[in-house]
């Protein structure tokens, strides 16, 4: 299994987030993020499947959202699991904050 897909649903991007997101695959996140995010209007962060992650994975997820709204591209989180909607409250941000860019 991958740790990400991507899927094009209309004018939806939808980015699929698999199984473990921590440091060891922030190399990997971080470069499908920045081939991905510009390739249409509105992006969906699916991150119903992902089963850990880490603080790594809290910021990429964080820049690429606030890279989002820089470009007017809508941006938004769905299926927020516990592992992630802890570390942002972790890190003092409450989750619908921070993912619904």
């Amino acid at each position: 299994m991958d740790l990400i897909s991507t899927t094009q649903n209309g004018e939806d991007q939808v980015i699929s987030f698999q199984g473990t997101c921590t440091i060891e695959n922030a190399a990997e996140i971080k470069q499908i993020l920045s081939d991905e995010l510009f390739t249409a209007r509105q992006v969906i962060f699916d991150l119903t499947s992902v089963i850990e992650a880490d603080i790594s994975f809290f910021q990429l997820l964080v820049a690429a959202l606030h890279t989002c709204k820089r470009h007017n591209i809508l941006a938004r989180c769905k299926g927020i699991p516990a592992p992630v909607a802890q570390l942002a409250e972790n890190a003092g941000f409450a989750p619908t904050e921070t993912f619904l860019a």
